[in-house]
């Protein structure tokens, strides 16, 4: 993920493994456009920050209130 300014929020690219819909492994916004992907689709999305982390920003502070992200995600597998 990233800013909106392109500068990377997290150590770059990630594969990550998940269960769909289950609470906390993923933003929201995430969670919303994720839901609505096929195997091998590749899209941008840009994520308002009310569907980020909203108001209070992450729990680490690396990430203010208020800030919408951008993330490149690419569907590699859906079992």
């Amino acid at each position: 993920g990233s800013f909106l300014d392109g500068k990377p929020v997290d150590s770059g690219e990630q594969q990550l493994e998940f269960v769909y819909g289950t609470p906390d492994q993923l933003i929201e916004g995430l969670n919303i456009v994720i839901g609505s992907l096929k195997k091998a689709e590749t899209v941008k999305i840009i994520v308002p920050s009310r569907l980020a982390f909203g108001e209070s920003g992450s729990s680490n502070g690396s990430i203010p209130p208020y800030t919408p992200l951008v993330y490149n995600v690419k569907i590699i597998d859906i079992k």
